[in-house]
């Protein structure tokens, strides 16, 4: 590898290193879960520095025809890492209550990092099924991680079923690709799809491939495992799932999906494109917050919620353009913040014997005001509502939506996006009802027990639920999340402008 090379592929060489450095934390050191707490926290540190510091200036960079170092990967590698990071720090006191922080599920994280980022700066099938392999089997493990819970046990073993057949549906799409292409590059492979070029094998190829990606983004009609894995996974996984994982499958369909659709809006190989995604878009948002209108378990409204956040997206991917492709970058690094801080409260105030219910939500902000700002700011975000983050991109969103009639994507994608815009409207709409809810709950007084029911607890022997544990780090991140949340909505131009301007990279 030439050193230029090496300077762009900095983050995934130094994630690479974190994750052999983990293995022999987990092997030889004295306290393992600190030692691999330790390299994973360092690596994906560094990491992240090395992204701006070392990876920017050689940017745009093909390695070979693997990698693309780009601004996109840029972008997706810091979301991320971001992401991750911050699980890791959430994830050492929600651990340590429960006996269950051991070294290995830091290794496990820093290789579902490495997966994800792979992912993000793939321009090879090779590279996309490596990464995609990688950060899969990283995410099997850590849903099942918790011995003690039958329940992971269960929502794992679905994910590994689904998730094998998804799989193979794309690798069989791949070999069709490859078979009437002669090429890995996914950028001549989309391209060929695009322009009608690959014939009917090809579209054959590509609905293969689009089943795997779908799955993978859980996007309706490939959804119904998300609710039941959310659920079953612990708070921390369950945000790496929403999070890393979404990211880590987005930042390709941005690179490659869009450009030949809008270069080819003309062709009945573009509309074809045009209309899938949209009917894919509009059901998502219309399956993902009815499903989580109907949920009363916390964490299953989340992925409802995670749902027709994809569905948001998909938006400014059929929109196309430098515009569309920002919309999409902000919104993105917008629900990601968003949906890691709920996800980061849930943890944050779970008990030792489970997961928070929405019982563990009433009168929050009395028992846990740091928690209770932060879940309210992150489900506000989520929701839409002015002065967050959510709400700019929302804005974005709808204004790339609204604005491509009259771009070059033609009359057909103006059509589709026109509708999209309506939907993503009506949809943020009633998303409200189910954020608002348990927002209403954080806020109430705490229930009375009834002396009965409190004397019957008592004689039969049972106590309270352990309460959550408290990490003045892991309170941090919360603060800083919430914070985020808040500038980002305030002030979003400074991270519009960095994200335009890396996105043109």
């Amino acid at each position: 590898m030439k050193p230029d090379d090496a300077f762009a592929a900095a983050p995934l060489i130094i994630l690479a290193l974190a994750c052999i450095a983990s293995l022999a934390a987990v092997s030889f050191a004295k306290r393992k879960a600190r030692a691999a707490f330790a390299v994973c926290a360092i690596g994906m540190a560094l990491a992240l520095a090395a992204a701006f510091a070392l990876s920017l200036p050689m940017m745009p960079r093909r390695i070979g025809d693997l990698l693309s170092m780009d601004g996109l990967s840029l972008v997706g590698t810091t979301i991320i890492l971001a992401s991750a990071l911050a699980i890791a720090i959430v994830s050492r006191p929600y651990l340590a209550r429960r006996e269950g922080e051991r070294g290995e599920y830091y290794a496990l994280l820093l290789f579902a990092s490495l997966g994800a980022s792979v992912l993000a700066a793939s321009s090879s099938m090779a590279t996309l099924f490596l990464g995609l392999e990688l950060l899969s089997v990283s995410l099997y493990a850590l849903v099942a991680y918790r011995r003690e819970r039958a329940e992971g046990g269960r929502a794992a073993f679905t994910y590994l079923i689904l998730a094998s057949v998804a799989s193979a549906f794309l690798f069989f799409g791949m070999a069709l690709a490859y078979y009437q292409t002669g090429s890995l590059e996914l950028q001549r492979i989309i391209g060929a799809a695009a322009d009608g070029s690959g014939g009917p094998l090809m579209i054959a190829a590509l609905a293969m491939m689009g089943v795997g990606f779908a799955f993978k983004l859980a996007v309706a009609p490939f959804h119904m495992w998300a609710l039941e894995v959310y659920e079953g996974a612990s708070a921390p996984v369950a945000a790496l799932i929403a999070t890393v994982s979404k990211a880590a499958m987005a930042i390709p369909l941005i690179r490659f999906l869009a450009p030949p659709i809008l270069a080819t809006s003309g062709g009945d190989g573009a509309s074809s494109f045009v209309w899938i995604i949209a009917i894919l878009s509009g059901a998502s948002m219309i399956a993902g917050n009815l499903l989580a209108l109907r949920e009363e378990r916390v964490k299953r409204m989340l992925a409802g919620s995670s749902i027709a956040q994809l569905g948001y997206i998909l938006v400014a991917l059929i929109a196309g353009g430098s515009y569309g492709a920002s919309s999409a970058l902000f919104y993105l690094a917008a629900y990601s913040l968003s949906t890691l801080g709920a996800f980061a409260c849930v943890a944050a105030i779970s008990p030792a014997d489970g997961d928070a219910s929405r019982s563990d939500f009433r009168a929050l902000a009395t028992k846990r005001p740091l928690a209770a700002a932060v879940m309210t700011v992150s489900l506000l975000s989520l929701a839409g509502m002015p002065l967050t983050a959510g709400f700019m991109g929302k804005f974005m969103l709808f204004s790339a939506g609204l604005g491509s009639g009259g771009s070059s994507a033609g009359g057909r994608a103006g059509t589709a996006t026109g509708i999209l815009a309506i939907l993503l409207a009506f949809n943020s709409a009633l998303s409200l009802f189910y954020y608002l809810r348990l927002l209403s709950l954080m806020y109430r007084g705490p229930a009375a027990e009834a002396p009965e029911a409190k004397k019957g607890r008592e004689a039969a022997g049972e106590s309270a639920r352990i309460g959550p544990s408290r990490s003045l780090l892991a309170g941090s991140i919360l603060a800083l999340i919430g914070l985020s949340i808040l500038v980002i909505g305030i002030v979003p131009g400074p991270l519009l402008g960095l994200i335009s301007s890396l996105a043109g990279r």
